[in-house]
């Protein structure tokens, strides 16, 4: 996902082998967690979240801080820009 690396720079290491769908699915069911209880901690509609388990491309930005305090990991998690589930302190 990064440009190749120009006249010697370092390369950065891209993290994101799984899309925000599949971080997303996998967290859910780490949880047990079921389409309807994260909509509403979302703020959201069930379909909305099915939406994102399949493609998450379009979500809001808005919804990534409320989505990440649902699945109890950080936003630079569902990004794929950390593999750490945790939120950052």
């Amino acid at each position: 996902m990064f440009p190749p690396a120009l006249h010697g720079e370092e390369q950065m290491p891209n993290t994101a082998e799984v899309s925000i769908s599949e971080r997303i699915r996998k967290r859910m069911e780490a949880l047990g967690l079921a389409d309807v209880e994260v909509a509403a901690a979302c703020g959201v509609s069930e379909q909305t979240v099915r939406n994102w388990k399949v493609n998450a491309d379009k979500m809001w930005a808005t919804n990534l801080r409320p989505l990440a305090r649902a699945l109890k990991c950080s936003v630079p998690y569902l990004l794929g820009l950390t593999d750490k589930t945790g939120r950052s302190a």
